[in-house]
């Protein structure tokens, strides 16, 4: 083959050369690797402070939110690693049926006697906010031209911003037993014994501890337009550690005050036991979310 057959064979090269490499340059542009991404994002509807309260009641979940913000570094198509802050709420509701408790106690003459209460029910609704700060790796591949499927893995610390209960007794009862002279007091009133009918507190104050997390996403990633993306997935914080404190003194659920004896103290099922001793009637204070989550993030 001489250089005049050749000479027609350069420019049909040089035009198919030029068409590979823009249409190589059109699926880079399609398949653009962030190097960044910034995202908003909404979580619920299921948080709950998880209780373990065995079989004499019911730990039931309400509803939670949680909303945050999220910086991702990419580094290939396919992998990135994230951190984030988040604000997450948490709220639950313990349950017992009807129960009795007894434990000593002084009166306000200063003589012991055994303070003895009976319930038919009693309510606790415990609502508590955390900040969480959230680090993940995540991995997503192309699932079709405008859809991404997407999995996440990662850990979370949680700081506690407010920790509450309020509690509510019905038809309680109280008397006072006084061993030294065998007598059982179900009256008077002013020094807290008889009939209370349904009583309940205002938000009282939680001392949990930093929340340790497990999170687990996964869901699709949809391309709104370049740049601009938003993700529906669904997620598990699952708690790695309880946040009530060991070793703290028990109390009392309903504990006899003798400088106000009509007015009852009432503590958290977190941190009273039957007694006023041993084991409380709640344990194991977790932080659990699951649900739906809708991401929306930019590149740049």
């Amino acid at each position: 083959m001489n250089r005049y057959q050749l000479s027609w064979l350069k420019p049909v090269l040089l035009a198919l050369a030029l068409s590979v490499g823009a249409a190589v340059q059109i699926r880079a542009q399609e398949i653009l690797i962030p190097e960044s991404e910034v995202s908003v994002y909404l979580k619920g509807p299921f948080s709950k402070v998880s209780l373990d309260v065995g079989d004499a009641g019911e730990n039931n979940n309400r509803f939670g939110l949680g909303v945050g913000v999220q910086y991702a570094h990419y580094f290939n198509l396919n992998w990135s690693v994230s951190g984030g802050l988040e604000f997450q709420t948490y709220r639950s509701e313990a349950l017992f049926d009807s129960f009795s408790d007894a434990y000593a106690a002084t009166d306000v003459e200063g003589d012991n006697f055994q303070f003895r209460y009976q319930l038919d029910a009693y309510q606790e609704r415990l609502n508590m906010a955390l900040i969480n700060i959230p680090i993940r790796v995540q991995y997503e591949d192309e699932f079709t031209k405008h859809f991404m499927f997407y999995g996440s893995v990662g850990v979370a610390v949680g700081f506690p911003l407010v920790a509450k209960y309020k509690s509510r007794a019905f038809g309680l009862t109280t008397a006072g037993y006084y061993q030294q002279w065998d007598a059982l007091l179900n009256s008077p009133r002013f020094m807290g014994f008889g009939n209370w009918g349904n009583q309940s507190t205002g938000k009282q104050e939680l001392d949990p501890k930093t929340s340790f997390s497990l999170l687990l996403e996964t869901g699709l990633k949809h391309k709104i337009s370049v740049g601009h993306n938003l993700y529906f997935g669904i997620f598990a914080d699952i708690p790695l550690n309880k946040l009530n404190k060991s070793g703290d003194d028990v109390l009392p659920l309903i504990e006899y005050d003798p400088a106000q004896p009509t007015s009852f103290i009432y503590n958290s099922v977190i941190t009273a036991a039957p007694g006023a001793q041993g084991d409380t009637y709640a344990d194991k204070m977790k932080a659990l979310a699951f649900g739906v989550k809708l991401r929306y993030s930019f590149d740049f």
